[in-house]
């Protein structure tokens, strides 16, 4: 059996912060130069750093067209954050050079960290796959390689693991995105931490579907509440909203490695 090309998708909204963090007083030409610079010097350690063939590449838009905005009921999604002056700067210039030096693709009814277990699990036979990312919540998707960027730590999860973790935010919520999962629930709770010694996933739903209807009384408010959690703090893993329906997965022939080009046409998925 030949051995499969490695496939590094990346998050990129990431390092629009991490490369422009050094430069946030430099609100000007040379600061987005500057900025620039640093995005392609990390972009080229990163598909080294992960022995990469081939890579695919998606950032975020701006605004609230996030389908989530709209799920969120509780809570507004995201409404505790206040994005830095400087973030907002360099953003859309960044975006700019992301698509023009490195091919990267623009998403905006989903996030660009839904869109690395969408491609991989539509690229997941033919490749071997590593997400490169610095969100917490891609630990749900098993039967590839994580690397976090900024921890420079490389994990693997598998499927109950990463149903675990997911059932564990459901109770608990996400405060970074004002997901409040349920009220009173932290992660120190005793439910919560009883999910790490379940052994199916059917446990896991049941377990939190009980904490809600002890919660909220009635099987509707309980079924509604957790439902809405659900969907909030859960990694999409299939083609939807404003998805890229046909992407080039491109060689890492800048980052030095062998120059070849694929193409993935997914738009019978």
């Amino acid at each position: 059996m030949s051995k499969k090309p490695k496939l590094s998708i990346i998050d990129a909204d990431g390092l629009i912060f991490k490369a422009g963090w050094a430069h946030r007083e430099n609100l000007t030409q040379a600061g987005v130069f500057a900025v620039q610079k640093s995005v392609d010097s990390i972009i080229k350690n990163l598909l080294l750093t992960t022995k990469a063939d081939y890579y695919v590449g998606f950032f975020g838009a701006e605004g609230k067209k996030n389908f989530r905005y709209n799920v969120a009921t509780v809570k507004p999604y995201k409404g505790n954050r206040k994005t830095p002056e400087w973030v907002r700067y360099f953003k859309g210039r960044i975006k700019k050079h992301f698509i023009k030096k490195w091919g990267f693709y623009g998403v905006g009814d989903i996030e660009a960290d839904d869109c690395l277990p969408i491609l991989h699990k539509i690229t997941k036979d033919d490749y071997e796959v590593t997400l490169i990312y610095e969100d917490k919540d891609l630990k749900q998707i098993p039967d590839h390689l994580n690397y976090n960027f900024g921890k420079q730590t490389f994990n693997r999860y598998s499927r109950l693991e990463g149903q675990k973790l997911l059932w564990a935010q459901v109770l608990t919520g996400d405060s970074a995105d004002h997901i409040p999962g349920l009220p009173g629930t932290g992660p120190k709770n005793a439910d919560v931490l009883s999910i790490a010694d379940l052994e199916t996933e059917e446990e896991c739903f049941e377990v939190v579907k009980q904490k809600y209807l002890d919660y909220y009384g009635t099987y509707q408010l309980a079924l509604e509440r957790m439902i809405e959690q659900y969907m909030l703090v859960k990694m999409l893993d299939y083609p939807c909203f404003d998805y890229p329906k046909d992407l080039e997965i491109r060689s890492t022939e800048s980052a030095g490695v062998k120059p070849k080009i694929s193409k993935i046409e997914l738009l019978n998925i």
